[in-house]
């Protein structure tokens, strides 16, 4: 007997467990093609090549964060940051499995986050013998990030401990002047 496969059918009988389960190993392959993709161009074409692509993704990556900003009806503080890498970036990591990350210190200035565990890194040791790579051109997202909600925003500390062995990776973001005001 043939019959029709249905995959609406076999995700329908799927609980949101193994629904989580399988995004998130859909999201590793994707991080570790990325990986997989980048880095050798990186190691063949040199720091010319890495620059091209970290300034590319920033820009890029800033023009999508202000239109979502805007989307969002979102000011231009730290609360506003802190909403939006909440957003896009730390609660799909936990829904996702990345429970590891501490607020150090949060102020209506600086923000200060120590993390123990990255989905990213893991993804990316899988193609690649040099994640350090990725993670320097990664770091070009958050920064479009802060700077979407305000140009004077500015990661100040990118420390990446976790690809040389260390327990932990830290960043700090903060205004290096004062907030924009409203008008």
């Amino acid at each position: 007997m043939n019959k029709e496969y249905r995959p609406e059918a076999e995700i329908e009988s799927l609980d949101e467990s193994k629904k989580v389960e399988i995004l998130s190993k859909f999201i590793r392959h994707l991080i570790a093609s990325q990986a997989a993709m980048v880095v050798p161009l990186i190691k063949k074409y040199g720091d010319e090549a890495k620059e091209y692509v970290k300034n590319e993704l920033r820009k890029r990556m800033r023009e999508r964060f202000k239109r979502m900003c805007k989307e969002k009806g979102l000011g231009d503080d730290l609360n506003s940051y802190r909403k939006m890498i909440w957003d896009t970036i730390l609660l799909p990591s936990s829904v996702l499995g990345q429970m590891g990350g501490t607020v150090v210190e949060a102020s209506d200035k600086k923000l200060w986050t120590r993390d123990t565990k990255c989905i990213m890194l893991e993804g990316w040791k899988e193609t690649t013998d040099s994640p350090e790579i990725m993670c320097e051109i990664d770091a070009e997202i958050e920064k479009a990030l802060a700077e979407a909600v305000n140009p004077n925003l500015h990661y100040t500390k990118y420390y990446w401990g976790m690809p040389g062995g260390e327990p932990h990776c830290e960043f700090i973001v903060e205004f290096k002047k004062k907030p924009t005001e409203k008008k």
